[in-house]
């Protein structure tokens, strides 16, 4: 925490910062910043939404993790004061220990492959190792276009620009601005919508 205090001091034109680590709210809570939180997959639903906001947050990024009925349900309910995650690599989980290295080395292997595949979904995952963790994104890019219509309620939209060539990434915002999102499937070949057409089940086992 107190190298990264240090690091912005280096920093200019910063506007706000999206963050995860609740103590990275508390460090520049007082400080001029636009606090935007931002966990993968925790904010859900309106009240935990609602409430991370009267705590202080100045803004939060909703969870790609709904359909798109739930994520318009939840910005009508606070207009223009969330942001929406728009297209990109989906983070699906990180951890601090070094899984893939270890993996490796454990079972004495001379390489790890960087995909992974779910057997029973046959769901594809890319694994990311630095020396912070290990991070395992889905292995298409998210799709959220369509949320676009609901522009007049959201404060901003993120674009995940990772594993994006930046000609790319140009083209996808010109895209965007221009009303032309159709035609992105030209630009990209793995592109999946995950929840926002069919909502997550949670099944308990044996009835418990």
């Amino acid at each position: 925490m107190d190298e990264l205090k240090e690091h912005l001091k280096d920093l200019t034109n910063i506007q706000g910062i999206f963050y995860e680590d609740l103590g990275v709210y508390y460090l520049f809570k007082d400080l001029n910043y636009e606090l935007i939180n931002f966990q993968t997959h925790f904010n859900t639903n309106k009240d935990a939404i609602e409430y991370q906001l009267e705590l202080g947050n100045d803004s939060l990024v909703i969870a790609s993790d709904l359909t798109y009925q739930e994520i318009e349900s939840i910005v009508k309910y606070l207009p223009n004061r969330l942001g929406v995650f728009l297209f990109g690599k989906v983070e699906v989980m990180y951890s601090r220990r070094l899984l893939k290295s270890n993996y490796q080395k454990n079972y004495q292997l001379k390489r790890v492959n960087n995909y992974i595949q779910e057997s029973r979904t046959k769901i594809k995952f890319e694994l990311s190792e630095n020396e912070y963790g290990t991070y395992i994104f889905d292995y298409n890019f998210y799709n959220g276009l369509d949320l676009i219509k609901l522009a007049e309620f959201v404060k901003f939209f993120v674009i995940n620009g990772k594993d994006i060539e930046i000609d790319d990434l140009i083209k996808l915002i010109s895209l965007i601005t221009n009303d032309e999102v159709s035609d992105v499937n030209k630009l990209f070949a793995n592109l999946n919508r995950t929840f926002l057409d069919q909502e997550t089940i949670y099944r308990v086992k044996d009835g418990e």
